[in-house]
């Protein structure tokens, strides 16, 4: 058919679409499964001739339609966007119809290697890469007829990369993690955390990008009239009609952050809320006027944390109710499920509906920490990193949209690369994207991408040039780890050692290796003692402090581990003197409260502050800037059943934290941050960043 053809039967299929979708919502404003299924199916059609359609817009044309260059937009302006994310692999590998590019072998052997197999680097898929693969599936997963071939987002795939085999939200989890990029981007300009927006997306699509119930469509299941409503509001993304865009990652996870964002808005609730996702997930399905009732309706209820506390039956039946959702199963489709045939059946019915949605976030995020090491590794192999023993494969070639072809340097190390010239470049090194260069250079993403037009940050490559803002061309500066500097103390009355090493923000061991032949029981005022680097400065001047979390934490007698072997990795990780206090907070939660705590965060180094600041929507805090640079905080979550719970019971749980010394972050007034404690010991990270990290002091204004 002739494209005109095409068209205007994409036009017709896609009225008869919109008229079915009036006609089903027209009784209960809910379409059922049959109803559903047929929308379906008209769906699947509009997609097939959208794909003739997109190949007939690629043939050579003689006629005369005005083929004038669109306006440039962040994205290559093609009829029909590639829904092809940033997975490691964009095709099959191995035996029997693998398409074996070699980039992806290459990357499916490197995955092997790490498993135990010692295949060469190269991208042949030979006898030996294949049986490999045959030898995987039958002794490691336990397949008894292996086909020997590798599929995208397929279990053999999964079981590769993360050594086990995964349920149903452990694959969506890293199928999400194919558009992180774009998630990123779209969460650091509508002010959004990005692991709250992956999870999101993975509730409405399960990282899909064509799926579509044939009335929501794409990654974030945007309806057409939400796209356009958003574009009204969105000057920025006026020119990304939906008809060509909707299967577009980049461009459906900006309109879905956005929507999520009037939304947040309009409820009045904030996205750096810890509950955000169980309330936008909600709103999704009861309507976004439905959780807004709820949660005024939470707060006349005198509840202390209404945006948790909303989905509780006392509050969201009632708005359900006023509504009228509900009424969905008394008069509508789902009315056989009502078998009293009653209105109070019918609102039961919908808040066990609405209600399931808060869990299965919930299970995403939980899932999202679990596989954190898989996702560093899948982040890792797009950047283009391989073991340093391991032969450098050959890079994908740069898109034609991109400044410069540039190709591999297999001999340039990071240590070459890692800073930026001072010319005005910047060289890509092994582990890079987009985000990570622009921590690095201490500059936004967006900066970093309107100095370098056309590059495919997807696509990065070692060795690559980038430009350098203005701003940065002339002195790059990457923020890098600075040697603390050693200072001395003196003694006041009433000190003790273990008082002083409280003072100073170190252990007491730490003091005493400093000061060698020191008799502490036998400390004298005045008297001259060195500290050891790191320590703080303020005491100096004889200044009392407190030291109760001290004593607090020694008053713990348990055991030095916990419930969680991920919590047991992290909580080494902190000052000597927090650490006894954290075993005996997550011990004591569980043992009093029957409360399971993971401790999600402790340490932090600044590069990886600078990261999340970086990132727009995570913190307020630069490198330096946090108690988590010093280890002296953590962030916690319950843990039920393996799901995430943030909706725990804070007051509880942060009574039991405050017994051991901790501050809680959930009593700023500020910036309200429920998960995290800390202990200061004193300090105030001005304090710290000034003994710690003297030049970072400087630029802050610290100095």
């Amino acid at each position: 058919m002739k494209k005109a053809e095409l068209q205007a039967l994409l036009d017709k299929y896609n009225s008869n679409l919109k008229g079915l979708q009036t006609l089903f919502t027209s009784d209960d404003g809910k379409i059922d499964q049959e109803e559903q299924s047929v929308l379906d199916k008209i769906g699947q059609l509009i997609s097939k001739i959208q794909g003739q359609l997109s190949s007939a817009s690629q043939e050579p044309t003689t006629t005369t339609e005005d083929n004038s260059p669109k306006e440039e937009t962040s994205v290559p302006t093609t009829e029909t966007p590639s829904i092809q994310g940033n997975y490691p692999i964009k095709g099959s590998v191995g035996d029997d119809g693998g398409q074996n590019a070699p980039e992806d072998v290459i990357t499916v052997k490197q995955l092997l290697n790490k498993r135990g197999y010692k295949l060469s680097l190269n991208g042949d898929c030979d006898s030996d890469c294949k049986a490999a693969i045959k030898d995987y599936q039958k002794s490691k997963m336990g397949v008894a007829s292996p086909d020997g071939r590798i599929d995208v987002g397929k279990g053999t795939w999964f079981h590769l990369l993360t050594g086990k085999a995964l349920d149903s939200y452990e694959k969506k989890v890293l199928k999400v993690e194919e558009y992180s990029p774009h998630i990123e981007k779209a969460a650091e300009k509508y002010g959004m955390k990005v692991d709250h927006l992956k999870a999101i997306m993975a509730v409405e699509s399960g990282g899909v990008p064509d799926a579509s119930s044939g009335a929501a469509f794409g990654l974030m299941q945007i309806t057409k009239s939400t796209w356009e409503d958003t574009q009204k509001n969105n000057a920025d993304l006026q020119k990304y009609d939906f008809d060509t865009y909707w299967k577009d990652p980049e461009i459906n996870t900006l309109f879905g952050a956005a929507v999520l964002k009037s939304k947040a808005k309009s409820m009045g609730v904030s996205t750096d809320d810890p509950n955000f996702t169980t309330i936008a997930v909600t709103a999704y399905n009861a309507g976004q006027g439905t959780v807004k009732w709820a949660i005024e309706n939470a707060e006349k209820g005198g509840s202390s944390q209404p945006t948790v506390d909303f989905i509780q039956p006392e509050y969201m039946k009632p708005a359900i109710e006023r509504g009228g959702i509900y009424k969905y199963y008394l008069t509508g489709s789902g009315k056989s499920r009502n078998t009293s045939g009653s209105k109070s059946e019918a609102i039961d019915l919908k808040y066990k509906e609405v209600s399931a949605y808060g869990p299965k976030v919930d299970t995403f995020l939980e899932k999202q920490d679990t596989l954190s090491e898989t996702i560093e590794d899948i982040a890792a192999i797009q950047g283009g990193t391989t073991s340093h023993n391991e032969e450098t494969p050959s890079q994908e070639e740069t898109d034609n949209n991109t400044t410069e072809n540039t190709t591999t340097e297999n001999n340039t190390s990071s240590e070459e690369a890692q800073t930026p010239t001072t010319s005005g470049n910047y060289t890509v090194v092994a582990g890079d994207t987009g985000y990570k260069i622009a921590a690095k250079l201490g500059i936004s993403f967006d900066a970093l991408s309107a100095a370098n037009k056309g590059v495919v940050w997807t696509k990065l490559q070692v060795g690559q040039k980038l430009q350098l803002p203005s701003s940065q061309s002339t002195s790059p500066e990457t923020p890098k780890e600075e040697t603390p500097k050693m200072g001395s103390y003196t003694v006041v009355s009433g000190d003790t050692g273990y008082k002083i090493a409280g003072k100073l923000g170190i252990s007491f061991d730490a003091l005493s290796a400093a000061n060698k032949g020191v008799v502490w029981t036998k400390l004298q005022v005045g008297q001259k003692l060195n500290t050891p680097a790191g320590a703080g400065t303020a005491a100096d001047t004889g200044t009392q402090e407190t030291t109760d979390n001290t004593t607090v934490a020694e008053e713990y007698h348990g055991d030095n581990t916990t419930w969680d072997k991920h919590t047991n990795k992290r909580i080494p990780t902190l000052d000597s003197r927090v650490q006894k206090a954290a075993y005996g907070f997550i011990n004591t939660v569980e043992k009093e409260l029957g409360i399971k705590l993971r401790v999600t965060s402790a340490l932090r180094t600044v590069a990886e502050q600078d990261a999340l600041y970086a990132k727009g929507n995570v913190t307020k805090a630069r490198g330096g800037q946090s108690y988590h640079n010093y280890g002296l905080a953590i962030d916690v979550v319950e843990i039920k059943n393996g799901q995430a719970i943030w909706n725990c019971d804070w007051p509880k749980i942060s009574a039991v934290g405050k017994r051991f010394g901790f501050e809680w972050g959930g009593d700023w007034k500020n910036f309200v941050d429920k998960p995290h404690f800390q202990m200061t010991f004193g300090k105030s990270v001005r304090q710290l960043c000034i003994a710690k990290y003297p030049d970072r002091a400087k630029q802050y204004g610290y100095l």
